[in-house]
């Protein structure tokens, strides 16, 4: 490589320098016809005829051309670009020289500006300034000031020599990869942009499409169709209602919600679990007491006994009880639902201080498993607790003749505090009939309480932007990675072979209900997963036991829930969740089963969703340092600027304009204004606070004082026998 030259070394013979440029002489003679007697010099003072830079500093004596011979510098754009060289120097090159200082990356002469007051005159506090930045870059000193800007405008004119070498190797490996990085950020913003469109349009991910079957075979559906006492077009559904502290009013709203859909009636069993003899904070009764309230045409006269069973706690809590409700829901159709209410009452020394106020509580994933497990065994013919057992007679005594455990296909899992919309369940169903190589489906998730606070009201255009950008394009691929607990649809088990010969167990399955169940957990990863993140961890496992399956989003499918009011609520929420999702990230990076390959796969693009939730720390102030210094020199670093934008703001552009409401364009404004909150405060609260497994102030029971944190320590195992019946 060539050495660069020094500030003072002479030019080239057969070359001029033009504001910091070596010309090939013969170049400039063919166009401006100048004399032999300028080689090896510089010209720059002849080009500076319509040049108005200078305009205000030049002296009375002087005029604006200090040459006879002036040109527009306006011609020199005429000039081969094979005959131009910039002139680079070395940083080195400074240290040894105080005759230079920098602007930009120009290296202009200081020396010739300071002693040439002839030409030009510069006011005091300008030639104070200029003496102090010899040797130096002063980009941000000279742009401090209105005066000093003009100032340096002229001196760029006029006494430029050359430019400070930036192209080094390093440079260069980094701009490239600057580059790259941007080109694949487009790239997926790109696909994920055409595929919202083509959710927003209806095309969603064709789950709608009934696929096209031959004569004979719609020939043996119809005769095996002729056969069946019920039609599988409508199958008997499960409404799973995890409670733990929701008031009765909310409660109700829900179940109301759900008695409502449009689905028949006869199919539909509300299974609502109580975790643990709780009362949530600013309730009159114990959210127990709250369903029963909404319990009608009960079955039982006497209190139920409490049954044992193994939930997902180890020590002492292993063995939990529970007492089993049936009875009906009455909505405002008057039609009677059938109704299962499990209200976990703890064992026999849970009464111990301190503990008094969560008796049986075992958290959500416990009284989801309670399920879980009830229609394994049922499916399995397995041996059952005696909890099951009891669930068994319960739903057998309140469902239709036609109707057992054996019927259901589906769970549909929400919480407490959702209202489903109407046609909602229909358009899961639709969804869940066309393929059944569907296995898990959600719709889009609402906020009831928009304009409850300010927090509420940054929230509404994340959750728009996380179901329809995030989920859309994770449907796209059949992979959604997170089926909110809130509000989704599971396929209990499937039917494979000729006509469904025999069935295959999806949310039931052994290895789901295994990994899901384990009660020993002592790594920090797993306590992230199982404790922070139930639903998300479930979605992980459904993608992993059935890689050639789908889990879809669904548009049209809606939902409303109560988000966080206030910001410590808020920070208790999303360190949960942020912490739960960047270990299922690590799970789903080791599943070599997902749809798709390398930078077309989805296992490529959950690696950048990884990488952008541990770095998005660093992206806002990024941005601000980049505006701020880009303001203080007048220069932007156009990729570094683009990739950081990108990543902050176009997906909500693209979305708000996506979405033709100018109402979400003010969603928008009010999210990008709270982007400090999203993108600093609430994923460093996360990463300093992930070893607390404890769900804070989301969900506040009387008397709590303290974190609700699950107790994990292992103890001696109980001694409780006689837990398991046979049926």
């Amino acid at each position: 490589m060539a050495t660069s030259p020094r500030p003072d070394q002479a030019i080239p013979w057969n070359g001029v320098r033009i504001y910091g440029e070596y010309i090939q002489f013969d170049a400039i003679r063919a166009l401006f016809n100048v004399s032999d007697n300028v080689r090896g010099t510089d010209i720059s003072i002849q080009f500076d005829a319509t040049s108005t830079a200078c305009d205000a500093f030049t002296a009375a004596s002087s005029s604006s051309c200090a040459s006879s011979a002036c040109f527009a510098s306006s011609l020199l754009a005429a000039v081969p670009n094979a005959s131009k060289k910039r002139v680079l120097y070395e940083w080195a090159h400074l240290e040894t020289s105080n005759h230079f200082a920098i602007f930009n990356g120009v290296l202009f002469n200081l020396t010739a500006a300071l002693m040439d007051q002839s030409r030009y005159v510069f006011s005091p506090s300008v030639i104070s300034a200029l003496s102090n930045i010899a040797g130096r870059d002063a980009t941000l000193l000279l742009n401090s000031r209105s005066e000093l800007k003009s100032a340096t405008a002229c001196l760029l004119h006029t006494y430029s020599v050359g430019f400070i070498r930036t192209e080094y190797i390093g440079c260069a490996i980094i701009h490239t990869l600057q580059v790259a990085s941007f080109a694949l950020i487009m790239t997926v913003i790109g696909v994920k942009l055409v595929i919202a469109a083509a959710f927003h349009l209806g095309l969603s991910t064709g789950v709608h499409k009934k696929k096209s079957r031959s004569k004979l075979q719609e020939r043996l559906l119809l005769n095996d169709a002729s056969k069946r006492t019920r039609s599988t077009a409508n199958p008997p559904i499960i409404f799973q209602v995890t409670c733990y502290s929701e008031s009765e009013a909310s409660i109700r709203q829900t179940l109301e919600s759900l008695a409502s859909t449009d689905y028949p009636d006869s199919g539909k069993l509300l299974f609502v679990v109580a975790d643990g003899l709780v009362t949530g904070a600013g309730n009159t009764e114990s959210t127990p007491s709250a369903i029963l309230n909404l319990m009608s045409m009960t079955t039982f006269s006497d209190e139920p006994l409490p049954k044992a069973y193994i939930s997902v706690c180890s020590g002492r809590k292993r063995v939990n009880h529970a007492r089993v409700y049936s009875g009906y829901f009455i909505g405002a159709n008057q039609v009677p639902i059938p109704m299962i209410a499990v209200v976990k009452c703890g064992s026999f020394d849970e009464l111990g201080e301190g503990e008094a106020k969560k008796i049986g509580n075992r958290g959500k994933r416990d009284s989801q498993m309670i399920l879980m497990n009830l229609l394994s065994h049922a499916l399995m013919d397995d041996t059952m607790t005696a909890l099951d057992h009891e669930l068994m007679i319960q739903i057998n005594r309140i469902t239709p003749v036609n109707v057992s455990i054996e019927s259901f296909h589906f769970v549909l899992m929400v919480d407490a505090d959702t209202v489903v919309e109407k046609r909602s369940l229909h358009y899961l169903m639709e969804a869940m009939n066309a393929d059944d190589r569907i296995i898990g489906a959600c719709g889009e998730t609402q906020i009831s309480n928009k304009l409850a606070s300010w927090v509420t009201a940054i929230q509404v255009f994340e959750y728009f932007l996380s179901h329809h950008w995030g989920k859309a394009f994770e449907s796209a691929f059949g992979g959604v990675t997170c089926l909110p607990g809130c509000f989704a649809l599971y396929r209990i088990k499937v039917g494979k072979g000729p006509r469904g010969a025999w069935t295959v167990p999806v949310l039931c399955n052994p290895d789901i209900l295994h990994e899901y169940g384990e009660r020993h957990i002592h790594s920090l990863h797993k306590k992230n997963l199982m404790l922070l993140g139930e639903d998300r961890y479930l979605t992980t496992l459904m993608l992993r036991t059935f890689p050639n399956r789908k889990l879809v989003f669904v548009r049209r499918a809606l939902c409303w829930t109560v988000v966080p009011e206030t910001l410590r609520t808020l920070m208790s929420q999303r360190r949960r969740w942020i912490n739960s999702t960047v270990h299922n990230l690590i799970e789903l990076m080791q599943m070599r089963d997902l749809c798709g390959a390398f930078c077309c796969g989805m296992r490529f693009l959950v690696l950048l969703e990884f990488i952008g939730t541990v770095v998005l720390p660093a992206a806002f102030p990024l941005f601000v340092t980049q505006m701020v210094m880009a303001a203080m020199s007048g220069s932007v670093p156009l990729v570094p600027v683009c990739i950081t934008s990108s990543i902050l703001f176009l997906p909500g552009i693209l979305m708000s304009i996506l979405s033709c409401n100018p109402i979400s364009i003010l969603w928008m404004i009010v999210y990008f204004f709270s982007l400090p909150v999203w993108t600093v405060l609430l994923p460093l609260w996360a990463f300093w606070n992930i070893d607390d497994y404890g769900w804070g102030e989301t969900r506040k029971i009387q008397g709590d004082t303290h974190r609700p944190t699950e107790d994990l320590r292992v103890s001696h195992e109980s001694k409780l026998v006689g837990v398991a019946f046979k049926t």
